[in-house]
């Protein structure tokens, strides 16, 4: 199982929603989860930093699923948000996608665009299981 480590020398996590680092097993199998963002199909985006980051934490945990891993897995996530207005959205979003679940380390950017104008944010991560 990873392990969370927060060092008592350093403040606690901000909010308590991540934390400071987290220890992976030997052994772990790791997932590297490509930035997902708003996109519904081959063309098709999400409207609003609300839908889009619905829809980005649904693909994220689609990948997941795909290797047989689940949101518990996790133990690094990434967030590039393309306008500080996004941050509280964003937030919500993150709260509720790991309610109940121990957070894992986390890092929130915001920058002036993403690689697409009409995307509002993505989402990469790093899981780690043992099988």
């Amino acid at each position: 199982m990873n392990q969370a480590i927060n060092p008592p020398e350093i403040p606690h996590p901000y909010r308590h929603m991540y934390q400071q680092g987290v220890a992976v097993p030997a052994g772990a199998r790791l997932l590297f989860i490509s930035g997902q963002g708003g996109i519904i199909g081959d063309d098709e985006m999400a409207q609003g930093i609300v839908a889009q980051c619905a829809v980005a934490f649904r693909n994220f945990v689609h990948v997941l699923a795909a290797a047989n891993m689940g949101l518990e897995d996790v133990v690094k996530i990434n967030c590039i948000l393309a306008s500080p207005e996004y941050i509280q959205p964003y937030l919500e979003a993150h709260a509720k996608a790991f309610a109940g679940l121990r957070p894992p380390a986390h890092t929130l950017a915001v920058i002036s665009q993403l690689g697409e104008t009409r995307w509002l944010l993505e989402i990469e991560g790093v899981a780690a299981k043992v099988d």
